[in-house]
């Protein structure tokens, strides 16, 4: 731990799970009249009531899925190696710190039923079966050698093949402190304590931790309630890597480390069934063959067999309120824009100055380009370098599908 010393100091956002505490807290109110109240400097220290080992919620067994659908603008100083990526959800998944696996609880042989026992496998591998068959955990993604974007950018070739992974993990069934956190969230941004982990997304490279993602364990969970449906859950996301600690500060942080679309879905095991409903039509799943009479594994890879073909247009008209470049107090600025493994870049001064995101209106080739939708509303995107602002752009993007040509194999503007 020593490489990120500063985040045991409380530098910086959290960027793995290290234990659960469970606490009680009482408050008093004291009579401050009393002499003996206000002049003691003693701390009084309670002996506190033994709880039951269950009184924090039955065991149960989860059941986390991810799909790596993209893995994009990965900086060039990371991209000489193969890089593959790990999930996480407290210890489970993590394959340098090893995991903590209960057994659930069961009946001992020979008691009255009312007697049960426990215990825990320490640094069990997620790499072993289960005695009855049932799958086993794939937290990474297979390592792939990244490909050139242009100077500044690498992405990796996933193209028609997504990567999976699917990890089993054991927790309390505190489930309904998420759900009340979900259905608050759609009256209030923020509420109170979360006791199931939240998910990391590594970047590795070489076998090291190079930048991560963190994401709610709330934002992913899976309910039959709709109100209660994590707001992430079952939906493509579009994550944005960043590094650890004091790295992430200043201008080392401004640059991304790597853009994700990632497909996530979090539940009971149980439930897992529905785990694939919310991906786009298009994805087949890739599974592990299976004899007979044996449960179906979930997908070791997505294959997405439907192709279509879209023109990017990026109609940028004006920036204001930049950050100077240098003294002079110009800035020389150039636009680069990503889409995808795509890139490309007006001229001008190479120096970052900030960035902006945007999501594109799409037209389908049946679609008229006719108003209201087309062509589209020029209109203002807040420019950050990192947590900071540095501007405005005034931009219009849009998405067109292309069609083949009737005769031959070239493909053609819809125009």
């Amino acid at each position: 731990m020593d490489e990120h010393q500063e985040l045991n100091e409380g530098l910086g956002e959290g960027v793995s799970f290290r234990a659960r505490l469970l606490m009680a807290l009482a408050v008093e109110i004291l009579d401050t009249t009393n002499p003996e109240i206000n002049s003691s400097t003693e701390v009084q220290v309670e002996q506190a009531t033994a709880v039951a080992e269950n009184c924090t919620g039955k065991m149960e067994e989860f059941f986390l899925f991810g799909a790596f659908l993209e893995a994009t603008m990965i900086d060039r100083k990371i991209g000489d190696k193969p890089i593959n990526f790990e999930v996480t959800i407290g210890n489970y998944g993590n394959q340098v710190d090893g995991v903590t696996k209960p057994v659930l609880r069961r009946k001992k042989e020979g008691g009255d039923g009312d007697e049960e026992e426990s215990e825990l496998l320490q640094n069990s591998s997620e790499d072993e079966g289960d005695e009855d068959g049932e799958l086993v955990s794939v937290s990474s993604s297979p390592p792939m050698k990244p490909l050139v974007t242009d100077r500044n950018y690498f992405h990796l070739p996933y193209f028609e093949r997504k990567p999976c992974i699917y990890i089993k993990s054991w927790w309390q069934d505190q489930r309904r402190r998420l759900y009340n956190a979900n259905i608050m969230d759609k009256i209030a941004d923020k509420l109170p304590q979360h006791t199931i982990p939240d998910v990391f997304i590594w970047m590795m490279s070489n076998n090291k931790r190079i930048a991560y993602a963190r994401i709610p364990s709330k934002d992913l969970l899976y309910s039959i309630v709709d109100e209660e449906v994590g707001k992430d859950c079952a939906k493509v996301k579009t994550v944005f890597l960043k590094l650890p600690g004091k790295r992430g500060f200043g201008p080392a942080g401004w640059t991304v480390q790597a853009k994700m679309e990632i497909y996530l879905w979090l539940g009971l095991n149980k439930q897992r069934k529905d785990f694939l409903s919310g991906l786009p039509c298009g994805f087949e799943e890739k599974k592990t063959p299976r004899g007979q009479n044996l449960p179906s594994f979930p997908p070791i890879s997505l294959l997405y067999t439907k192709k279509q073909v879209f023109q990017l247009r990026a109609h940028m008209y004006q920036a204001r309120s930049l950050f100077a470049a240098d003294s002079s107090g110009l800035s020389d600025p150039f636009a680069r824009v990503f889409f995808i493994s795509q890139s490309q870049c007006t001229e001008g001064k190479a120096d970052f100055m900030g960035r902006t995101f945007a999501k594109p209106v799409v037209k389908m080739s049946d679609e008229q380009y006719s108003p209201p939708r087309f062509p589209p509303q020029l209109e203002y995107y807040q420019i950050y370098r990192g947590n900071s602002t540095a501007g405005d752009l005034l931009a219009a993007f849009e998405l067109l599908q292309v069609l083949p040509r009737h005769r031959g194999g070239d493909w053609c503007n819809w125009e």
